[in-house]
C-alpha cells in the first residue's frame, strides 16, 4: 500500500512559523505520512536546512532508527554550533573557567578525567555532556537551549529530554537504548558511569 504525503509549500517566515506550529500535530496524528516540503528557494539557507532535517527524521519510520537518527542530528548540531568557535575558550587543555579558578577540575575542562577523554577529544557522542556548558560560561556567552534546536524540541518527549540532558558519560547506544524506553524510571534505575572529574590529569 502506497504512503500517503503531505505536501506543505514554505515560501516565507510566516509559513515556517504556520508549520512549526502544527508540527507536533503531525508528528502524532499524522505519523504513518510520508512529509514532503516544498521549500522556496528565497528561503534562508539556515532556515531551510533546519526544515529538510525535520522532513528526514519525520520520515523515517522505524522507531529505533528514527531515535538513533534524531540523537545523531543533535550532536551533530552542536558540534558543528559549538566546536569550531571554541565557546569554552581552551587553551594548552584548559577552558577559561579552569585559568580563572573557577572550576575545582585541574584539566580538560568539565570532562575532567572521563575515561572517554582521548588525546583527540572525545571517544563518544554522549549527548548530556554536549549539551552542558558550566554557570560561568551561560555569564560569559549566549549558549544556547536544548529546545533551540527543532529536532529535539519537536521530536522529543519530556521523558526523553530529561535522559538526553542529565545521562552524563554514556555511550551513544546506551543513551539511544534509554530514549527508545522513554521512561523516566528507566532513567532513574540506571547506574551512573563512575568518573572522578576532579582528579589531576598525568
Amino acid at each position: 500500500m502506497k504512503s500517503k504525503v503531505i505536501n506543505i509549500n514554505i515560501n516565507s517566515k510566516e509559513d515556517i512559523d504556520e508549520f512549526y506550529k502544527h508540527l507536533r500535530w503531525y508528528i502524532i496524528f499524522k505519523k504513518k505520512y510520508i512529509m514532503k516540503l516544498n521549500i522556496s528557494d528565497n528561503i534562508n539557507d539556515s532556515f531551510k536546512n533546519e526544515l529538510k532535517e525535520i522532513e528526514r527524521i519525520f520520515n523515517i519510520k522505524d522507531r529505533h532508527k528514527r531515535i538513533n537518527a534524531m540523537y545523531l542530528s543533535v550532536c551533530d548540531y552542536i558540534d558543528k554550533y559549538y566546536i569550531d568557535k571554541n565557546v569554552c575558550e581552551f587553551k594548552n587543555d584548559t577552558c577559561v573557567c579552569q585559568r580563572m579558578g573557577f572550576e575545582k577540575a585541574k584539566i580538560n575542562g568539565c570532562c575532567g578525567s572521563c575515561k572517554y577523554l582521548e588525546e583527540h577529544g572525545c571517544s563518544i557522542k554522549s549527548l548530556a555532556c554536549k549539551l552542558f556548558y558550566c554557570r560561568y560560561m551561560k555569564k560569559k556567552n549566549k549558549i544556547f537551549k536544548p529546545n533551540d534546536i527543532k529536532v529535539f524540541k519537536y521530536f522529543y518527549s519530556p521523558a526523553q529530554k530529561v535522559i538526553a540532558k542529565f545521562n552524563f558519560f554514556h555511550t551513544e547506544e546506551e543513551n539511544c537504548k534509554l530514549l527508545y524506553k522513554n521512561s523516566i524510571l528507566a532513567f532513574a534505575f540506571t547506574k551512573d558511569a563512575k568518573v572522578d572529574r576532579f582528579k589531576e590529569v598525568d
